[in-house]
């Protein structure tokens, strides 16, 4: 906070690209394939910002506020990464989880 009331009293000026991360979660839907608008395409953003669990049940419904039978959530994995045999998130998962999924 400190550096953007100091910038906005200097009148700094800055470029906010909104696509430099993205942050995907299994309660909303966010598109990683496919273009957002002409001038925002949607793959490769510089950081995936791993807050949220992406949690499902083996139907493919997102599970919100709670353990799905299929996760991806780092505070399952404290102090090491997901499993190498990690099975793949349920079919009607959305991409963000088969995405991640593929990265690990």
């Amino acid at each position: 906070w400190g550096y953007s009331i100091a910038a906005a009293r200097l009148k700094i000026k800055h470029f906010v690209w909104q696509r430099i991360q993205i942050e995907p979660s299994a309660a909303w839907h966010q598109t990683l394939s496919e273009r957002d608008g002409d001038w925002a395409p949607a793959v490769d953003p510089f950081i995936y910002h791993y807050t949220f669990g992406v949690e499902y049940l083996l139907d493919g419904s997102p599970v919100v506020g709670g353990k799905g039978t299929w996760s991806l959530d780092k505070r399952n994995y404290f102090g090491a990464a997901p499993p190498p045999d990690l099975k793949a998130p349920p079919e009607c998962a959305q991409e963000a989880g088969r995405v991640w999924w593929g990265m690990f």
